[in-house]
């Protein structure tokens, strides 16, 4: 469809329009140029067939050295030669970043992937059908994984490298892995934008990722995430959580965030940021409408007689950033709102992966 006169007003006054959050922050890209020049960019691939998998030993995908002004990893695939990958827990993922000796992101494949209780959840159905979140990430194979994502992964001087680790109880295994990124020259960066939103995040930005695991009470607080001491500040960006719960009223529970600025309509700052465990995932009703995969946001798997107990969904926070500054960030979310009467939540066994830039 083409713009009309009046859209394209709208569109041009979108483009010039600036956000700055001041001292080297984030802001929205405006119009007029600007960018890095292509001759600043050198892209480098690395693509491996029948790596030999041993049980318990941590192997190198790929090692990009130091030098330069850094880069970015674009993309990342993963699939097996047989079943073993079908779900994602059996292979972790790590991703070392400027030369760090913890990984600045790691867990299974499928979690990471917003993918969850394949395993033990009966979700062999929902594993047959392909599925894309947009171009950020899916699971394009029933059976040997197929898992991807395009996760934006800057690096400085000190390199990137990407590991993989089978899982004890799984036997040797052939395994394949793609990965791309650009490297920058006489100083170009690569920026990182986030879709939808068109936030540019500093040079100085780092993607990590912190993991819970928990059995929650009903109305306990699971903590997703805490991070203080940032020299500047951060967004989210993508969260993945799958829960195993004897009533589905855990999805009562609210999220909650602080470190917002601006103080919070809550105590100690706290802010709202979900009406709802679907309602976050932009679904609704217990997610009645049942598994779906958007750009935004998607339920992966669930099991239900009437009702969903036991689930998987990932939530990007692209088109609406939640942005927070230096002193801390901190993400929550509930188990349930009642522990009486009909709504009444049950302990709750949660697992959740939330990725943050830093900067």
């Amino acid at each position: 469809m083409l713009a009309s006169p009046s859209h394209t007003g709208v569109l041009l006054l979108f483009a010039s329009f600036v956000l700055s959050l001041g001292g080297g922050g984030a802001r929205v890209l405006g119009g007029g140029g600007g960018g890095v020049p292509v001759a600043g960019l050198r892209t480098f691939t690395v693509a491996l067939k029948n790596v030999k998998l041993e049980p318990g030993v941590e192997t190198t995908l790929l090692a990009r050295p130091g030098g330069g002004s850094g880069g970015c990893l674009t993309q990342l695939w993963f699939t097996a030669e047989t079943t073993w990958l079908a779900v994602g827990d059996e292979a972790l993922l790590r991703v070392y970043v400027d030369g760090e000796d913890t990984p600045s992101i790691a867990g299974p494949l499928g979690p990471l992937h917003g993918m969850g209780l394949g395993s033990d959840g009966g979700a062999a159905s929902a594993l047959k059908h392909p599925w894309s979140a947009g171009a950020s990430m899916g699971k394009l194979a029933s059976l040997g994984g197929g898992f991807w994502s395009s996760h934006r992964i800057p690096f400085g001087s000190g390199g990137v490298r990407v590991t993989i680790e089978a899982m004890a109880q799984v036997q040797s295994r052939a395994f394949y892995f793609m990965a791309r990124g650009l490297a920058g020259d006489h100083g170009a960066v690569y920026p990182v934008v986030l879709p939808h939103s068109f936030v540019q995040l500093p040079d100085s930005a780092r993607l990590r990722v912190f993991e819970t695991d928990v059995a929650l009470p009903p109305l306990d607080y699971a903590t997703l995430c805490n991070v203080s001491g940032q020299p500047a500040g951060g967004a989210l960006y993508l969260v993945t959580q799958q829960i195993v719960s004897g009533s589905a009223h855990c999805l009562e529970g609210i999220h909650e965030v602080r470190g917002l600025g601006g103080g919070g309509d809550g105590d100690e700052g706290w802010q709202q940021l979900s009406s709802g465990f679907e309602d976050y995932f932009l679904s609704g009703q217990y997610f009645d409408a049942g598994p779906f995969h958007t750009p935004l946001s998607g339920l992966t798997h669930e099991d239900r007689l009437l009702e969903p107990r036991r689930l998987s969904a990932y939530r990007f926070h692209t088109a609406d950033p939640v942005l927070f500054g230096a002193e801390r960030f901190e993400l929550r979310w509930r188990n349930g709102m009642h522990n009486t009467g009909p709504l009444a939540a049950n302990t709750t066994n949660l697992r959740a992966f939330v990725w943050l830039y830093v900067w």
